[in-house]
């Protein structure tokens, strides 16, 4: 008897077998028919449902625990008391779904008004007072909010959802980001000091002048990032993405670049001292006046590689 897959047996326990091409890989977003199934069977813990399309589908109390929504359409939909505990929700589409009462990823419920994002406790309570240290929340929906000058020192944000957000002068420190979406936030001056952002996005965001010492940056992407003046000293990012961007005149003293890639970079004045920069790729980067490790000043012309100034 061939193996079947998680997602299946549990479309065959309710009588509801797919066809296991296209279900197991992932739902065509043109298969009608899945929304009518999921709005019959109320169920479908640990599916793949990446990149379904599920616009204004009455899923009100259905069971998604543990399903993959990555990329998945749920504008519109009636999501009332479902359950998305431990789901994977990156890039899901929650344009106007109704939350309330749902139960998030974390664990928390979704209060009254969760419309387009689940109103835990946490999120509530931020959004009103503008404060919430130590907060969980893990998978929070807060894009393009303006959350300026808040204070989430300490908060659980795992996978939270922070693009385009404005956090510009946030205290962010210590806080665990790791997995978060924060592309194109803007987050000039904020704290982020020893905060977890380990395999973070922060693609084309504003971190001008950003507090990021000692910061933990592992697998993050920086890519066509402003951290111009940015403070980065200590910080531990192994493997991190910076290609072209923007880290004039930063400060990058004593940190662990080893295998990280700066393609394109403008480190024009930054201060590497001390810094770790074995297997780094520097491909076309900009080090014009930048203090490389061993504290020397690297001339004018120095694109790819620290040149002496002559």
């Amino acid at each position: 008897m061939p193996l079947k897959s998680k997602p299946v047996l549990a479309w065959m326990a309710a009588g509801l077998l797919l066809p296991v091409i296209g279900w197991v890989i992932h739902v065509s977003r043109s298969d009608s028919s899945l929304i009518l199934r999921l709005e019959k069977s109320k169920a479908c813990r640990g599916c793949d449902l990446r990149q379904a399309d599920l616009a204004g589908a009455r899923l009100a109390g259905i069971d998604l625990t543990g399903t993959d929504l990555r990329g998945a359409d749920l504008s519109g939909a009636d999501l009332i008391g479902a359950r998305f505990i431990n789901a994977r929700i990156g890039g899901t589409i929650l344009t106007g779904a109704v939350l309330d009462g749902a139960v998030w990823v974390d664990g928390q419920k979704c209060g009254p008004g969760s419309t387009g994002r689940c109103l835990t406790p946490a999120l509530r309570r931020l959004l009103e007072t503008g404060r919430c240290r130590n907060c969980g929340l893990t998978a929070a929906t807060m894009e393009a909010l303006n959350l300026e000058g808040i204070d989430l020192r300490g908060a659980d944000l795992k996978r939270a959802r922070l693009r385009g957000c404005n956090l510009a002068k946030s205290d962010l420190g210590s806080s665990d980001l790791g997995g978060a979406d924060l592309e194109g936030a803007c987050c000039r001056q904020a704290n982020f000091r020893e905060a977890d952002l380990s395999r973070a996005r922060l693609d084309k965001a504003g971190l001008q002048g950003a507090f990021m010492q000692q910061a933990i940056l592992n697998w993050a992407s920086f890519a066509g990032a402003d951290l111009s003046g940015a403070d980065l000293a200590g910080v531990v990012a192994r493997n991190a993405a910076f290609r072209e961007a923007n880290l004039e005149n930063a400060n990058l003293a004593r940190a662990d670049l080893r295998e990280s890639n700066f393609g394109g970079a403008d480190l024009s004045g930054a201060v590497l001292t001390g810094a770790a920069v074995d297997g780094v790729d520097f491909s076309g980067a900009d080090l014009s006046g930048a203090v490389w490790t061993d504290g020397r000043i690297c001339g004018p012309s120095s694109i790819g590689t620290c040149r002496r100034t002559p």
